[in-house]
């Protein structure tokens, strides 16, 4: 199968599975909705809102020059790494990603600490591979196709979706959302 195919499978599969993963938990557990924001308030949560939807912007611009722009054969990074690795990155970032709003629910419900920390650390790990591919943007070699204006553009997509899984999720959420 073509790596662009392997890509775009990746991202439809991975994203159906998060945007189930919260679907099924704002309309299985409506009483936990507040709750997983932890003691972030009313207003800050408008903000991480906000974040959430510029980062999925970031994601999908940078998912499309993955996907379309750029040559999958002749696409390297960092030291001498190729696009399979962005595809098991995409995969890794989408299922782990997945992840999050079940662990955040069985958290809430349990008030087990072994959950809650599972919980956080699948926001650890989202945030490494987010910049891990943020790297592999900025690292890659130059693309033929100047369709859009070179990786400008991804990487500062990617960048927004990375200042949110960093700062929002991994900092801002995980220090505020303590269920105990």
């Amino acid at each position: 199968m073509e790596p662009s195919t392997n890509f775009l499978l990746i991202n439809i599969i991975g994203g159906i599975l998060v945007i189930s993963s919260y679907f099924w938990g704002y309309i299985k557990y409506p009483f936990h909705r507040s709750l997983l924001w932890g003691s972030i308030g009313l207003n800050f949560q408008k903000i991480f809102v906000l974040s959430m939807i510029c980062g999925m912007l970031g994601y999908l611009v940078s998912a499309f020059w993955f996907w379309k722009i750029i040559n999958h054969d002749n696409f390297i990074f960092g030291n001498n790494y190729d696009f399979q690795i962005i595809i098991t990155s995409f995969s890794f970032f989408l299922g782990i990603s997945a992840l999050w709003m079940p662990m955040a629910i069985k958290s809430l419900i349990s008030k087990n600490k072994l959950y809650i920390i599972i919980t956080k650390l699948i926001l650890v790990f989202v945030a490494i591979l987010s910049l891990f591919i943020l790297y592999s943007i900025v690292t890659s070699n130059d693309i033929e196709n100047n369709m859009i204006p070179g990786k400008n553009i991804p990487i500062i997509g990617w960048a927004i979706l990375s200042i949110h899984t960093v700062i929002f999720d991994c900092v801002i959420w995980s220090f505020k959302f303590n269920p105990e």
